[in-house]
Formats: structure tokens, C-alpha cells, sequence
């Protein structure tokens, strides 16, 4: 069992997925340590991050991979008008 995580970007609603194992309380303080200092590897969310606020959602998934590929399809997540999963 895992989670997906979704950072939304209150005022446009563009999103951010991610997956992980670790339990939610760890990678919460993680994602945002690395956003706080400005040390995450995805430049554009970096960048928004220090603009707008974000609200960070969880979902368990049993099947993580298969799940996050779903939704960054369906979602269009890898085009920049939607999503930050460039």
C-alpha cells in the first residue's frame, strides 16, 4: 500500500501528483521542507510554490504505479495548462 499526493494550486486549480510509501506525516514534512528551501527538482512548481498557496491532498492506493499513470492521463497532468507534472 501507498499514497498519491496532489499539490493544488488554489488559484488556478493546476495540480501536482506524486506517489511515495512513506507514511503521510513524513512525506508532508518532506514536500514541504524541499519546497521551503527551494530544493525541489520541479522548477515550475518550485517557482509557483513561492507565488500562490497550496492545499496537499492524500489517497491510498494499493496499486500506486498504476493508479498515478491513470490520473496523469485522465487529468492531462504532463500538459502545463493543467499540471505540474511536467
Amino acid at each position: 500500500m501507498g499514497y498519491l499526493y496532489s499539490l493544488i494550486n488554489r488559484e488556478n486549480e493546476k495540480k501536482f501528483l506524486g506517489k511515495s510509501n512513506l507514511e503521510k506525516h513524513v512525506l508532508k514534512k518532506l514536500l514541504y521542507q524541499a519546497l521551503r528551501k527551494e530544493n525541489h527538482y520541479n522548477d515550475l512548481l518550485q517557482k509557483d510554490f513561492k507565488k500562490y498557496t497550496f492545499e496537499l491532498e492524500f489517497q491510498e492506493s494499493n496499486n500506486v504505479t498504476k493508479d498515478f499513470d491513470s490520473i496523469i492521463k485522465e487529468e492531462e497532468l504532463l500538459n502545463p495548462i493543467y499540471g505540474y507534472n511536467v
